[in-house]
């Protein structure tokens, strides 16, 4: 478990009290014995040693329960006359041990069983050792067994704290990758549109050497996403999570709807219409979701925020279609093409198979995809 005093707040304060309480009683019940005539100042120094266990006990749980259980092995080989209502205190000792390392937790709690039997001593107002014995065998199963629990919990927390640390650091990366890669593909227009409005004679060398390192820096940002995503995968962070969880970040349904709720969110007034979602939810394909993720965000970029866009995706048995129908904000901005990641693209389709057709017609701005599954 690392550090032996790496325990949760919220366990270390129910540990704390259960501590408080037991000293309590534990003390007091010694002390009572002193009017019975056992051993009056033996009983004040086990109470004021009782008293130092649980503050180290409360101050560090681990190290303070092996402080201990170390004490109370020492008392019982000197047969010191221990109060039986202890038990509840090196339950919480034992338990903590186990919380620890399992099998020095077990070993230990085993031999608290042990040298409590035999010490003779235990003052326990005529229990028979028979019965102090069970009471020590159901102190030693309660431990073991709430300090395995404990283990459980601090699993189950640990993922999930990593799982949420996880999606953060998704989100922080998406939303870089989505800024620099926009600020990119702005320039490479602006020095594209530079480059076609001058005279071939005339082009500046130093245009040509800017369009190519940002063409260059626009890819590698891209894969830097890319093997961002990757290597989150291959963590699998979260093993016992459902299978249906990690097919759904991939279920271009919910990619689409995410998009679209992003935009939403950010002021967009727009429509999402998605059919045969059943036959979506089967398509696996890394260049259905490059052409989600570069469609959304070009309508992120040039669409207006005050005129409804739609969005259209289906499915058949062996095409998948995007439709995206948006208002540009500026098409003058977009008159040779909306950068070189739509393009991109276009010419990865074109490969597969498809089409990818994009028409400038007055202010809208129509796009339509269509990408064979085999």
């Amino acid at each position: 478990m690392g550090d032996m005093n790496d325990v949760p707040d919220v366990m270390r304060r129910y540990v704390r009290l259960t501590v408080i309480l037991i000293c309590i009683c534990v003390i007091g019940y010694e002390l009572v014995l002193t009017n019975y005539g056992y051993h009056a100042g033996v009983c004040v120094f086990l109470s004021l040693c009782i008293a130092a266990c649980g503050t180290v006990m409360v101050l560090a749980p681990v190290i303070g329960s092996a402080i201990t259980l170390a004490v109370f092995v020492l008392a019982s080989i000197m047969q010191a006359p221990l109060p039986l209502p202890l038990v509840g205190l090196l339950m919480v000792a034992c338990m903590m041990v186990t919380y620890w390392q399992v099998a020095i937790g077990i070993f230990a709690t085993t031999a608290m069983c042990v040298v409590g039997v035999c010490n003779i001593q235990t003052v326990s107002f005529g229990m028979p050792d028979v019965k102090r014995a069970y009471v020590y065998a159901a102190a030693a199963l309660i431990a073991i067994g709430a300090g395995l629990a404990l283990r459980v919990w601090r699993r189950q927390h640990e993922l999930l704290e990593h799982a949420r640390e996880a999606a953060s650091r998704r989100r922080v990366a998406r939303t870089l990758h989505d800024r620099v890669a926009n600020d990119i593909n702005d320039i490479i227009m602006m020095v594209e549109h530079q480059l076609e409005s001058q005279e071939e004679s005339m082009s500046d060398a130093r245009l040509e050497l800017l369009n190519s390192r940002a063409r260059h820096a626009l890819a590698g940002v891209r894969r830097a996403i890319v093997e961002l995503e990757a290597s989150e995968a291959d963590m699998n962070l979260v093993a016992d999570a459902p299978r249906e969880r990690g097919q759904a970040e991939h279920d271009l349904c919910v990619q689409a709807t995410r998009y679209h709720e992003g935009l939403l969110d950010s002021g967009f007034q727009g429509e999402l219409l998605i059919l045969n979602k059943n036959a979506l939810r089967n398509v696996r394909s890394q260049l259905a979701d490059d052409l989600l993720r570069e469609l959304f965000g070009n309508i992120t970029r040039y669409a207006d925020k005050h005129h409804d866009y739609c969005v259209i995706l289906s499915c058949t048995q062996t095409h998948l279609g995007v439709g995206v129908t948006d208002v540009i904000r500026d098409p003058e901005t977009c008159e040779h093409g909306l950068g070189t990641g739509l393009r991109a693209l276009h010419n990865r389709v074109e490969e597969r198979g498809g089409t990818l057709d994009v028409e400038l017609d007055g202010a809208y701005w129509n796009c339509q995809v269509s990408v064979p599954l085999t």
